[in-house]
């Protein structure tokens, strides 16, 4: 099987080909011939041991039409594996583009990471670059001749024949595949020139050799690559899909996103008319009992109040309702220490008592300074005495 076939190659591909002929040019001419090729240095390197086939014209063209048709196959997978690189291109640009503004959406960025790695679909996979070498190779006949050690062979030739010879060289650590295809029709006298067979132009293997037998078949002997290329239905159906997915990520998470903003919304007027609402309590107690001191011997403001100490600074009270309850602890509870004898005591008056310690802010607003070491306006006051409270 060739597996790679080479014509445009820095090395040439002499066959030397001397002929002797009969004088009628119907008559079968033998061809003594040798293959060889020569390296960029100049050196001449023997190709012992190469398969060659002589080929009657039409049988060669048949061949040729097989290969045409398999490279115009071949061709038309790679367009359409170009239009499908193109459509995943412009798929991930969409994607790129669906991305709202300062809104993350892993869903989206999952799908986009996903397109980028896809290369299972059909129309995206890269074709097979032997797919018209297997196809050449399978129509050839059986080998004919081969040459021996020195690349030489010999055949009788009567009429217009293809010559097609294949070759293999190990270079480098490298192995190269070559192929020789040319035409050969003997002279109706005289004896041949030695043929020179090489590529000297940078063309692809593929359009190279496309050449060669659309010419002979009277094709256009150039290989078109067709700019026009649609993607396969199963690419086509694959990018709808992400398009679809994407589109629903997207509106999912902008949806998330605006009911989240329309929930702190809710949260932040909530806080708001409940900050009003106690201030107004506040006031409304205040002003309660200023007109009426005697209030504040029930529980008929509640169980908590803020009284203001000044314009901006409050202070929250507890009621304690009169009644008895027993003080200390019993001597069975773990640490208990000598001073914590249970007695009972009795609160004949109910009575207003402050919730936390006495702030610095409630200290300087009715004192007019702050003798506290550790400054804080919510800290407790402190280096003050018993007097001075």
């Amino acid at each position: 099987m060739i597996s790679f076939l080479r014509l445009a190659h820095p090395l040439l591909i002499l066959a030397c080909l001397s002929l002797a002929m009969a004088a009628c040019s119907k008559k079968p001419a033998l061809i003594n011939g040798q293959v060889f090729v020569v390296t960029k240095g100049g050196e001449n390197i023997k190709m012992g041991a190469v398969p060659v086939r002589v080929i009657p014209e039409e049988q060669f063209k048949e061949i040729a039409r097989t290969t045409a048709t398999a490279i115009e196959r071949q061709q038309a997978l790679e367009d359409e594996h170009r239009a499908g690189m193109k459509a995943k291109d412009q798929l991930l640009e969409e994607l790129e583009q669906m991305k709202p503004k300062d809104l993350a959406v892993p869903a989206l960025e999952a799908l986009l990471q996903e397109v980028r790695e896809e290369q299972g679909i059909e129309g995206m996979r890269g074709p097979s670059s032997t797919l018209w070498v297997e196809a050449f190779a399978s129509a050839l006949p059986p080998t004919q001749i081969q040459t021996d050690a020195d690349g030489r062979f010999t055949a009788e030739v009567a009429s217009k024949v293809w010559l097609v010879a294949v070759g293999q060289r190990h270079s480098a650590g490298n192995t190269e595949e070559y192929l020789w295809v040319q035409p050969y029709e003997p002279p109706q006298e005289g004896l041949p020139q030695p043929i020179l067979i090489s590529n000297r132009d940078n063309m692809s293997v593929k359009e190279e050799f496309y050449t060669l037998v659309a010419a002979l078949l009277g094709k256009q002997t150039s290989l078109i690559v067709s700019t026009q290329a649609k993607p396969t239905d199963a690419v086509i159906q694959w990018a709808s899909k992400i398009r679809e997915q994407a589109s629903k990520k997207v509106a999912e998470a902008m949806a998330k996103a605006e009911a989240e903003l329309k929930e702190r919304e809710r949260l932040v007027a909530e806080a708001k008319a409940k900050v009003i609402a106690e201030q107004r309590e506040r006031e409304r107690i205040a002003a309660v009992v200023k007109s009426d001191p005697r209030q504040l011997q029930t529980s008929n403001l509640g169980s908590k109040i803020d009284l203001p100490i000044s314009s901006e600074v409050w202070q929250m009270f507890c009621f304690i309702a009169s009644g008895s309850f027993t003080m200390g602890s019993p001597e069975s509870e773990d640490g208990r220490g000598d001073n914590e004898n249970q007695v009972e005591v009795t609160l004949s008056q109910p009575f207003w008592l402050a919730k936390t310690e006495v702030t610095q802010a409630q200290w300087e607003a009715v004192m007019g300074s702050n003798p506290s070491q550790f400054k804080g306006a919510n800290l407790p006051v402190e280096n003050v005495s018993w007097d001075d409270a």
